[in-house]
This record gives C-alpha cells, sequence and structure tokens, in this order.
C-alpha cells in the first residue's frame, strides 16, 4: 500500500497545488508519550514532512512524498507573487484548495493540514503496520470558510478593506487639520493641503512597493479621497471682497470718516412726535460687537424718534455698512475712541447715548474714561457684557428661562454647512486658529456668514414663553456680521484690566436696564452698578429677554417710556430695582 501511495504522489505534476488538511501517524519508533510535531497549517512544507515521514520509518516514502509537496507548495507561492496582493490571490487559495480534493482522491486517503507524530501503542499488535506509517483517521477542522458562506467572506473582506480605506482618509484629514493649525491656514490653506498630499503619496508609494501592476495603485484611492474632501477647504465659496448690505429704502445711510481713522455708516431718525423735543440728541451703540444694526433696533429708533428724541446711531467699525479695519486694529480701547471721534464729529455738544449689550460695554468704559465723559450728558447701560478682563471671568447665573432650545432650529442657509467655513470658524471658535489667519480674510468670513449660524443665540435673547412666536430680527440683505472681527474685540475685552476704579470716578448720570430673562450673567450688570455711583435707577424688565424692544406685544412700548422717563428727568414707570443694597438678593434671586 505505500508503495502504491507513492507511485500516485510521485506520479503528480509539481504545478498541481492543494491544500493539506490534518493527519495523524502512528510511529514505531520509540517517542515519548504525549510528543506532537507540529509542521504547520495550510501548505505542507517538504522539509519538516520528510523529517516527520522518516521518524516513521518509510524514508522512501517521505522522499517522494517530500518532493512533491514541495513542488506544490512553491506553486502556491509563486502563484501569489505573480498575483501582487490584488485579488487574484484569493484565486490561487480556491484553486489550491481544489487540487488538494484531487490529491486526496488521487492517494485514496485524504491530506491533511496538520502531521502529528504519537507513540506506537503498548498493543501494537491491534495496530496495523502496512509501511510503517498508517494514516489513521481523518480530523474534520472547523474554519471560517466551513462555516460561513463564501459570499459572506468576501462581504466581510470587503467590509474590512473599505474600513481600512475610511481610517486611511480619516487620518489624512486629521493631519490636514493638524497642519492647517501649525500654519494658521497660509495661502487659503494650500501649505497644509500641499504637504499632507506630499506625505500621503510617499505612504501610498511605500505601502505598494511589493505590489505588482495595478495592485500598486490601491493605496492611492485613499489618496485621492483625502485629496478631495481637504481641498474644498481651500476653496472659496463666496466673494473674498467685502459685500456690503444693501440700502434700507426706510433712512438714508451716510458715511463719515472719523479721527481714528475709522469710517462709519450713519442713521439720523430726527423728533417726529409732538411733544416737546429735546435739544440732546440720542447716540445709539448697537450690540454685536461687530455687527450691523438689525431691522428691529431700527424700528425701535424709529419709536424713539416718534416720542421726540432726535436719534443717531453708527454701525460700529467692520459691522454692516461700516468700513472694514485692519484685524489687529478691532480694540474695545478703539470703539471708546470712535464713540468719542463720532460724538466730536456730530458737533452738537454733549450726547445722550443708548448702550445695548455689546454697545453698553464700551459705554461703561466711555464712563470710566475722563476724556470721553466730557462729551456725555446721560447714559443708558442696557444689558452689558463683561466691561473687562476680571468681570469676564466671574462665574454665575443668568435669568429667567430663556427660548434656547425651545424653538426649532434657525432655517436658512448657513457658512457652517459648508467644509471651509465651518473649519475656519471652529477652529477660530477653538482659539486654534488666528483671527488674522491665512484661511479666509475678513471680508470673505463677513460675507459667508449668515443669521442662521447664529443658531440658537437667537432664541436665547428670549424668554421661554415667547419660544414659540420669536420674530425673524433681520433680513438676509441687511444682516451683517464679522466672526473673526467679533472674537478679536472680545478677546481684548478679556485680557484689559479692571476699570472698577476709574469707573468709580464717573459722574455722568446714568441708568441700568437688565431683563427678567437675560442671557448675560446677571453678575455683569452687577457689577457695573456696583462700581457705578452715577447710576441713579436701575429698571428690571419684566417679561422680555436680552433683547428687550423685539417688537412683541407692547415690550418696545415699555422700553421706550423706560428711556424717555430716565432722559427726561421724569419718574421711572418701575421700581428702582435692585439697588446696590439689593444686589446680594438679587442674585440669590433665580426664580
Amino acid at each position: 500500500m505505500g508503495a502504491d501511495r507513492a507511485r500516485r504522489i510521485e506520479g503528480l505534476r509539481p504545478s498541481e497545488q492543494h491544500r493539506v488538511q490534518v493527519a495523524v501517524f502512528v510511529s514505531p519508533s520509540p517517542v515519548r508519550a504525549g510528543q506532537g510535531v507540529d509542521v504547520g497549517q495550510g501548505i505542507l512544507g517538504g522539509r519538516r514532512s520528510r523529517q516527520v515521514l522518516e521518524q516513521a520509518g518509510d524514508s522512501s516514502v517521505a522522499h517522494r512524498f517530500d518532493q512533491s509537496v514541495l513542488a506544490t507548495e512553491e506553486g502556491v507561492h509563486g502563484c501569489r507573487r505573480r498575483a501582487g496582493g490584488s485579488r487574484h490571490g484569493a484565486d490561487c487559495d480556491r484553486f489550491a484548495r481544489a487540487r488538494g480534493e484531487y490529491l486526496g482522491r488521487a492517494c485514496h486517503e485524504p491530506l491533511f493540514d496538520r502531521l502529528v507524530v504519537r507513540p506506537r501503542p503498548t498493543h501494537a499488535r491491534s495496530v496495523p503496520r502496512p509501511d510503517n506509517v498508517v494514516l489513521k483517521q481523518r480530523s474534520e477542522t472547523l474554519t471560517w470558510e466551513s462555516i460561513v458562506s463564501p459570499f459572506a467572506i468576501r462581504l466581510a473582506r470587503f467590509a474590512a478593506r473599505l474600513l481600512l480605506a475610511l481610517t486611511a482618509v480619516a487620518t489624512l484629514t486629521v493631519v490636514f487639520l493638524a497642519l492647517i493649525v501649525l500654519t494658521d491656514g497660509a495661502r487659503s490653506g494650500s501649505v497644509a493641503w500641499l504637504t499632507t498630499l506630499g506625505v500621503a503619496c510617499v505612504a501610498a508609494l511605500w505601502l505598494g512597493r511589493r505590489r505588482t501592476g495595478a495592485a500598486r495603485l490601491v493605496p492611492f484611492l485613499s489618496v485621492v479621497v483625502a485629496a478631495a474632501l481637504t481641498a474644498s477647504v481651500c476653496v472659496p465659496t463666496v466673494p473674498t471682497t467685502r459685500r456690503y448690505p444693501l440700502a434700507l429704502p426706510f433712512v438714508a445711510t451716510q458715511h463719515w470718516s472719523l479721527n481714528t481713522g475709522s469710517r462709519v455708516a450713519v442713521y439720523h431718525y430726527p423728533p417726529a412726535g409732538r411733544g416737546s423735543r429735546p435739544s440732546v440728541p440720542l447716540v445709539y451703540l448697537h450690540g454685536g460687537p461687530v455687527r450691523g444694526i438689525s431691522l428691529l433696533d431700527h424700528w425701535f429708533l424709529q419709536l424713539l424718534a416718534r416720542q421726540g428724541h432726535d436719534v443717531y446711531a453708527y454701525e460700529q467699525a467692520g459691522g454692516g455698512r461700516s468700513d472694514l479695519l485692519p484685524m489687529d486694529q478691532y480694540t474695545i480701547s478703539r470703539s471708546v475712541r470712535d464713540l468719542d471721534a463720532f460724538i466730536q464729529r456730530l458737533g452738537k455738544g454733549k450726547v445722550d447715548v443708548l448702550g445695548f449689550s455689546a454697545g453698553a460695554v464700551v459705554l461703561t468704559r466711555a464712563l470710566a474714561d475722563p476724556s470721553v465723559t466730557t462729551g456725555l450728558h446721560r447714559a443708558i447701560i442696557a444689558e452689558p457684557g463683561p466691561m473687562d478682563g476680571p468681570t469676564s471671568g466671574i462665574t454665575g447665573h443668568k435669568g429667567r428661562l430663556s427660548a434656547r432650545g425651545l424653538t426649532p432650529s434657525t432655517t436658512g442657509p448657513r457658512s457652517t454647512h459648508i467644509p471651509r467655513y465651518a473649519v475656519a470658524f471652529g477652529l477660530m471658535r477653538l482659539g486654534l486658529l488666528s483671527t488674522d489667519n491665512g484661511l479666509i480674510g475678513q471680508a470673505e468670513g463677513d460675507n459667508a456668514f449668515t443669521a442662521a449660524d447664529l443658531g440658537s443665540d437667537t432664541a436665547s435673547a428670549y424668554c421661554a414663553r415667547d419660544a414659540d412666536r420669536i420674530p425673524p430680527e433681520d433680513t438676509p440683505q441687511n444682516f451683517s456680521f464679522s466672526p473673526a472681527a467679533s472674537l478679536r474685540l472680545q478677546q481684548t475685552v478679556k485680557d484689559s484690566p479692571s476699570v472698577a476704579p476709574r469707573l468709580r470716578r464717573s459722574e455722568t448720570p446714568a441708568m441700568l436696564m437688565i431683563a427678567e430673562c437675560s442671557s448675560q450673567l446677571r453678575q455683569w450688570a452687577t457689577t457695573i452698578l456696583a462700581n457705578d455711583p452715577a447710576i441713579q435707577r436701575t429698571q428690571y424688565m419684566p417679561g422680555v429677554g436680552h433683547h428687550m424692544w423685539n417688537g412683541l406685544g407692547d415690550n418696545n412700548d415699555r422700553a421706550a417710556a423706560v428711556i424717555t422717563a430716565f432722559l427726561r428727568g421724569e419718574p421711572a414707570p418701575l421700581p428702582n430695582h435692585p439697588t446696590r443694597e439689593e444686589i446680594p438678593a438679587f442674585l440669590r434671586d433665580r426664580q
């Protein structure tokens, strides 16, 4: 039987390839009990086969068997080398399995993956010994191929390759973003993009170095996808020169050049009411910072004019229809100087000033500057932000529940849905990209930013009870906001020293307005109240949020009544609350 098997093995062509499974040989030679010799899983190696079969006692069969198996092993390896790692490598494995079944039939015995040499049993007579090497039994090895369908295996392999490709794309994207940060977005991000592309190409060449033909190009697929995705960050989708809002149909826009170098857009609403006309102009400082005056604000200014006020408003440098400044000139001190320059340019002596939100911060710091207070008659500080660095670091609580998170998402196009601006604005907000970066210019950022990008910030300016009736504050044609300049200016406030010592010397009569549902920290307002001895009254506005004159119900009329009463020296419509003595209790009241 052994010689017959050897002839069958020797007769196989060397190019025939097979997959060997598991066999058990019984050896008559003295081998320690329990000893096993593993010649590996997969293709059976000829050299190790010879050793096992010679140990089993049949050198001639071992020699012939070894020659045939070694030839088939070399054939399989050669097939794989020619496949170069492509899909044809799997074809080699399938062909090897098919030839293994053929070889098993040719030898009238199954061939196996694993050889185990066992000692001869003590009851030697019970063991047949036709050739000193007896094929005892076949052991079926459970593999994924025998359990899972071929389609599932191909699907799993495809998913694994896809996952690797996506991982490579994600890795290259992270490298690109890191280089954007390191280069500060130089040359619209092209420096980071070219560097990432170069590194990716080198890596792809290294991964494909052992492949042949088209298989060498496979690693470049991830490079192409990553290059296309990251290239979208480097290409502007809006004009890179400033695109100003359209002119308003109900008021003329003037442009004044101030002695600070700023060129600002100015709006004038002359008194139109029948009542007495105050001789002191009222100047409005809008919020933002570096934002245009909204239509809601314009309508409120018209209401003040109808009550007899001579109203002037200007859009601070960089906002609305005003000209841009170099990025390093957006500072809180520059805003204060612009206010002083505007009052001088107006040329009507002392003025009353109404400062709202970020405009209230400018007004507060102006009250702490003796060179500016000479032009101030009365001051109204409405819903102020932090006035300096120490105040910016204060922790505390806001007003009562606002509509933030209670309203549907703001509709309309968003710049943050475009990769270029999502990356730029996101990194700037995180402080990883400077406001004067090379990725997007100031003008391009202004043109790209939309009202929808404000998200829940708009809803936070209203009480929760008004969540279902928040009015549109502006139109796309009038909306203007400079995100980079705004961040820059706010940072200068955070970096500034305390103005409290100088504010304590203020003598300009002032009024503080606080909204019930304010989105501002209450401590920001009470810090001003505690340090400005010239604040004569505080008006706590019930039923409104941060944007107190929002056009809902009688909110505008109530706000106008409070402002008019103070400017005319009349009794306040609301109680004087909180007073300086009531600040601790006011801060404890969260209901």
